[in-house]
């Protein structure tokens, strides 16, 4: 009998203990994540951070529509969830506190995520614009970065409506960084998206193209004074990017359609020159082609602020910037609109 209330008493010891385990906190360098999602068994999402390696690439796993995520972190990082639809959420997490998600599946922009001021005050601008036009965005995010600079939150915001653009809006970049940058001066996080914006900010819509010299495949040379004069059309691809062969074919059918009045030049950003040569002689073999072999390491990346592709600039003939990165329909009414 006494065995048997030993035994009784180490069970109880047993989940008594376990109980005070769930219950506690992470450890004081650990982040943890928590979630409770309706309409939803299971599935998985990303989770990632641009600023800070040390979080890598981790895979949440959601079972019974709940999961839990930890992770060592050496300081609060905005951190980026990436759904299966390729929608993004951004929160804040910090070394030794539980972020806690809730909320439907269906509408998992909207859901509540807690467990710090950052997080209150990003679930409370993302429910609130959920009801408001989407021209009222850019506005209502800047005024949040002004108000909140010093915070994370605000760096969170930027991220998800600034800097996530192809084509960043230079209305309140330039600003809005300057503004991030006094209010957190030791973030070395906030210089590193300026160096990555500005390039994109010199080449945006209504600038002059910049100057350049590269050299084609044959030995030409193109030169930025040299094009002024002919709209030019220039096309970022790779022989590895499967979207790249139809922008390729769209592009040779523009030259056909307008040549000589536009010029079109495919700057490949492969690291292997003979694929670039062979996708362009499948796809388009009358286009002008430039590839250095470097992908991009390339020095035309920098000079484009070419940070994706398949991307396009179209120029004037004046030299100036009409439009970027368009693509299909858009492009080709965008040059048939030139002549």
């Amino acid at each position: 009998m006494r065995n048997v209330f030993g035994t009784i008493r180490q069970l109880a010891a047993a989940i008594i203990g376990t109980i005070g385990l769930a219950a506690c906190g992470p450890d004081k360098d650990t982040m943890r994540f928590e979630g409770k999602l309706q309409n939803i068994r299971q599935a998985e999402f990303y989770i990632y951070s641009e600023d800070n390696p040390a979080i890598g690439f981790d895979t949440i796993h959601i079972s019974g529509g709940q999961f839990t995520y930890e992770k060592k972190l050496d300081r609060p990082t905005v951190l980026t969830l990436l759904y299966p639809n390729f929608s993004k959420t951004y929160i804040v997490a910090e070394p030794g506190r539980t972020i806690k998600m809730k909320g439907d599946a269906a509408k998992i922009g909207e859901a509540e995520i807690t467990g710090n001021e950052d997080n209150k005050r990003l679930t409370e601008f993302r429910q609130r614009m959920f009801s408001q036009p989407a021209a009222n965005m850019k506005p209502a995010a800047a005024q949040f970065v002004r108000d909140n600079a010093a915070t994370l939150s605000a760096t969170a915001i930027f991220l998800q409506v600034f800097a996530e653009l192809r084509q960043p809006d230079t209305r309140y970049t330039d600003e809005l960084l300057q503004v991030l940058k006094k209010a957190q001066p030791k973030a070395q996080f906030i210089k590193d998206l300026e160096q990555r914006l500005l390039p994109l900010s010199k080449t945006s819509e209504g600038k002059s193209m910049p100057a350049f010299n590269i050299t084609t495949t044959t030995g030409a040379t193109l030169s930025a004074s040299a094009c002024q004069g002919t709209p030019l059309l220039l096309v970022f691809w790779a022989s590895w990017n499967y979207d790249s062969y139809s922008l390729l074919r769209q592009a040779a059918s523009l030259q056909k359609r307008f040549a000589p009045k536009l010029q079109v030049v495919a700057l490949s950003f492969d690291t292997d020159k003979s694929a670039a040569a062979r996708q362009i002689k499948d796809a388009a073999p009358d286009l002008t082609l430039v590839c250095d072999g470097k992908g991009f390491d390339s020095p035309h990346a920098e000079t484009f602020a070419v940070n994706n592709i398949p991307g396009t600039m179209l120029i004037d003939a004046k030299g100036k910037i009409i439009a970027r990165d368009l693509l299909g329909k858009q492009l080709d009414d965008r040059v048939q609109a030139l002549f």
